[in-house]
């Protein structure tokens, strides 16, 4: 869950899904200052050769169906229909894959950014439905967020500035990453804890990364 706390009070509440047990987030402090509308994916290294690479020795239509473009180690467009996939290994992948904006981005329809050594991020998903579910262990490390442009118009309003936010239907027409820079930038605290405080009574949470067995 994200909390947004504003002296002693709870002032926004926000579900979210937080990474796989084998793929943890981390926890860290830091501070949001700016986010992206309509971002654009750089698809990391190990997801590119792990995931996708398989996917797209099967079927080189899995790319341009779900908009992912293939750049040469200098940055340029190249034709993947071009590459000899049969040669591509995940040890030998000189190629970075991006996936355009649009809501059917895995980055969704925003993201905020932070300064942290992990790579990780708060954004949003196509993947709504997934909020539902009890159990949100299921990212690769990244926090994606329920009502992300909920959060992004409260922090807008926290800084006095204007509220201009994207719709739904701006997003399906593919606009082109925008950054929003905050005039009162946000701190960031991710925690981990398996018990909390519930009125006067203590609820234990699961122990999705195990962690408590190292303190016992």
């Amino acid at each position: 869950e994200l909390l947004a706390v504003t002296r002693d009070s709870v002032v926004r509440r926000h579900r979210v899904i937080v990474g796989r047990p084998d793929t943890p987030t981390p926890t860290l402090s830091s501070v949001i200052n700016h986010f992206t509308l309509a971002p654009d994916w750089h698809v990391p290294n190990s997801i590119a050769t792990k995931e996708m690479l398989p996917r797209i020795k099967a079927d080189i239509g899995y790319l341009a169906r779900n908009n992912y473009a293939v750049y040469d180690p200098k940055g340029r467009l190249l034709d993947p229909g071009a590459i000899n996939w049969k040669l591509v290994t995940a040890r030998h992948f000189p190629y970075t894959i991006r996936q355009s904006a649009g809501c059917d981005n895995a980055l969704g329809n925003i993201v905020f950014r932070f300064a942290n050594p992990y790579a990780v991020y708060l954004h949003d998903t196509p993947a709504r439905q997934l909020f539902t579910q009890s159990g949100r262990a299921l990212s690769h490390g990244c926090i994606r967020l329920a009502q992300p442009m909920e959060l992004a118009a409260y922090l807008l309003r926290r800084g006095g500035q204007p509220v201009e936010l994207p719709s739904e239907e701006e997003c399906a027409r593919q606009p082109r990453p925008r950054q929003v820079q905050l005039r009162q930038p946000m701190p960031l605290h991710i925690r981990y804890a398996t018990c909390r405080a519930q009125g006067d009574s203590l609820q234990l949470l699961t122990d999705v990364y195990k962690r408590d067995e190292t303190i016992r």
